[in-house]
């Protein structure tokens, strides 16, 4: 990437950090979903009392104890927390970044549209801007889908296992519902394996594995056993509203299209831009525009899973078949992402009964 580029993305991440720290500044406190409740949380903590008032795990709150306790007095600590959510924003709008030059390494435009997108999603300020653990959630749920994206290609190693991992329990413990990607990301841990260690599962048979790949073996799958008790209980225990999580897998009513299609209008016009309490919407126009932004953007990457699709069948040779189907998977591994998130908010609705009510709840 030429210096032109790079300055780009530096003034992109410039720009995320000032108009994050103009609307936290400059917007009233409690403008944003549960920013009373998560605050609250705060000063409990600051009180010595770990105290969910969200319903949520606490590690946003520990996260923002120390800018609350050198934010001064009054707004002062609202905006110390307010700047912290700028922070994670800004991460994930370089991850957003990073994604973009890892799977697209020769599409510069892409590189920097990608950012630019993320970063001036009037939602993604209104939130990112606030007392909220959604933009602490969306920074590790961006480093777990780049770190994903290598592992399709590059197979798994050690170090991308415990970062992946570490990631997952940082979600889950800033907000438990994370764990909709969970079978996705088991998914491309498990390819990871397979693509990095291939050659040498004959290897793994005949007991030729060298001393660092059995302590690698051995630790996934110890890993594996020590968390996965502590992590089905809490998993069999979630519940939103009082329905248990394992409600989710209730999957032809909550995709039934007189539920499905009334909801997801809500989504669409509450991902771009609905502020306030979730009542206060955009321009009309607005909506429109991005609905044909949204449509080309949806082909666009339709069209790449097919060039890739077709590059891998026709790859005349071993690399290029290898680099054109690792490409396809990473396509398809960012868009079920997406297909993922949107399932998951619209069960959530159909459990709340959100829709009814004409309330999406994020």
């Amino acid at each position: 990437m030429n210096d032109r580029f790079k300055l780009a993305v530096l003034n992109l991440l410039a720009i995320t950090l000032v108009k994050g720290f103009l609307y936290a500044a400059v917007v009233p406190a409690w403008q944003a979903p549960d920013e009373p409740a998560y605050f609250k949380e705060i000063v409990a903590l600051a009180g010595g009392e770990l105290k969910s008032f969200t319903g949520h795990p606490l590690l946003y709150a520990m996260a923002s104890y120390l800018p609350y306790e050198v934010g001064g007095e009054g707004y002062g600590k609202i905006l110390a927390v307010r700047l912290l959510s700028v922070f994670f924003t800004a991460i994930s709008v370089f991850f957003v970044y990073k994604i973009a030059k890892y799977v697209l390494p020769n599409e510069q435009f892409v590189h920097i549209m990608a950012p630019a997108i993320a970063t001036f999603i009037p939602q993604f300020t209104f939130i990112g801007a606030s007392v909220n653990s959604d933009s602490m959630v969306a920074a590790i749920f961006s480093i777990m889908t780049y770190l994903s994206v290598i592992v399709i290609k590059e197979g798994l190693n050690l170090k991308r296992f415990a970062a992946i991992v570490c990631a997952g329990v940082a979600g889950f413990f800033t907000k438990e519902r994370i764990i909709i990607a969970f079978p996705l990301i088991g998914i491309v841990l498990v390819y990871g394996l397979i693509v990095r260690y291939k050659d040498k599962w004959t290897a793994f048979w005949e007991g030729n594995l060298s001393i660092r790949e059995a302590i690698f073996f051995i630790s996934s799958l110890v890993a594996a056993v020590m968390l996965w008790p502590y992590m089905s209980n809490r998993i069999s225990k979630i519940s939103i509203d009082g329905f248990q999580f394992e409600r989710m897998l209730e999957f032809r009513p909550i995709m039934d299209l007189n539920h499905a299609i009334p909801v997801g209008n809500r989504m669409f016009m509450h991902f771009w831009g609905y502020f306030g309490w979730l009542h206060i919407p955009l321009m009309p126009w607005f909506y429109s525009a991005y609905k044909v932004l949204s449509v080309l953007s949806a082909a666009g990457l339709a069209l790449g899973l097919l060039s890739a699709l077709k590059g891998f069948l026709k790859g005349e040779n071993r690399a290029s078949r290898k680099d054109a189907g690792s490409f396809a998977i990473q396509l398809s591994f960012l868009m079920l992402s997406v297909f993922a998130s949107i399932y998951a908010v619209l069960a959530y609705n159909y459990l709340t009964r959100g829709a009814r009510r004409g309330v999406i709840f994020f």
